[in-house]
């Protein structure tokens, strides 16, 4: 749905709200990765010392708590992923930013119940490769002289978005810009 104008504004909301719970969406240990994660996480650990492998084995399970399935499936897609390889389209760049919004949403939920989570959860995103498709799409669409004030509410508060009845659109720029 974060790749749907239809949907977006209203899923976003939906989700942002979710991750401000304060509590894992998974707190059993069994069963919070899911299939397409564990096979990301197996190809992962390959590379990895024995040592390392398990460390990143305890945050992608310590991060699979925390985050939604889909989301993770969806930034764990942009693993390898090279410019030449973006899809500079509005819904799928705004798709993308809107992801890793929530995942930094969902990181600040956990990291206010454990400081330990922040780190578990940014070595997950960090081997997902996800911090480069970011600052590359928000490189390439930013406007930073002309946006350099805005802050986050402008973009994503219910008040910004519904003054003509648009209620489901946001500015890829403003986002980006954040």
């Amino acid at each position: 749905a974060l790749f749907d104008p239809n949907k977006q504004w209203c899923s976003y909301q939906i989700l942002t709200t979710l991750s401000k719970e304060s509590s894992p969406l998974f707190p059993d240990e069994e069963g919070a990765v899911n299939h397409h994660s564990e096979k990301h996480l197996d190809s992962w650990k390959q590379a990895l010392a024995e040592e390392e492998a398990e460390e990143l084995h305890d945050d992608v399970h310590a991060a699979a708590k925390w985050l939604p399935h889909r989301l993770m499936n969806e930034v764990e897609s942009w693993s390898g992923s090279t410019s030449a390889d973006f899809n500079y389209e509005h819904e799928a760049v705004m798709g993308r930013m809107l992801s890793w919004l929530l995942c930094l949403e969902f990181m600040d939920s956990a990291a206010s119940v454990d400081m330990r989570n922040r780190a578990c959860i940014s070595s997950y995103l960090d081997r997902t490769g996800a911090v480069g498709v970011v600052l590359e799409l928000s490189l390439y669409l930013a406007n930073v002289q002309k946006e350099r004030s805005l802050d986050w509410m402008t973009c994503t508060s219910i008040d910004n978005n519904t003054d003509g009845g648009e209620a489901d659109t946001f500015a890829l720029s403003n986002v980006a810009t954040l």
